[in-house]
């Protein structure tokens, strides 16, 4: 069989951004009045969605709302922050990518965060997002 593709996850998969995700929402949490909601096991269990419906479910307004709308670009704010001290590579993953690459297979990401937030999270770890992947795909192409 000759692999002509392979397609990754990027969080918890090719990047370990679980502490950028939990200190993120903790954070906006305790900006917004929401302290004991701030707890790694309360965030854990709404993670891994879109933002706006893990904010909804958390704090329970309506994903719409402008309250999960502030809450939302805030964390964006706060991630930005944390991001070159909180996300981590695997050991080797960089090699393994580049080895696809040189052996002609192409290399895509699939992700529900955002064009940006994938450049960022990448970027803090030394993986240059736009010569690495010939495709990405996120949220904002209709995930």
């Amino acid at each position: 069989m000759n692999v002509q593709a392979i397609m990754f996850d990027s969080d918890g998969t090719l990047i370990d951004t679980t502490k950028l995700i939990t200190e993120g929402f903790k954070q906006v949490l305790i900006d917004f009045n929401y302290t004991e909601l701030a707890t790694d096991e309360i965030i854990k269990q709404h993670i891994g969605g879109h933002i706006p419906d893990v904010f909804s479910g958390l704090v329970g307004e309506d994903s719409s709302s402008d309250a999960v709308g502030k809450m939302t670009a805030h964390l964006d704010e706060v991630q930005n922050l944390l991001a070159p001290t909180t996300i981590a590579s695997y050991p080797g993953e960089l090699e393994m990518l580049l080895e696809l690459k040189a052996k002609g297979i192409k290399v895509g990401l699939f992700t529900s965060g955002t064009v940006l937030q994938g450049k960022r999270n990448f970027n803090a770890v030394g993986i240059d997002y736009v010569q690495i992947f010939d495709a990405v795909v996120t949220y904002e192409d209709g995930l």
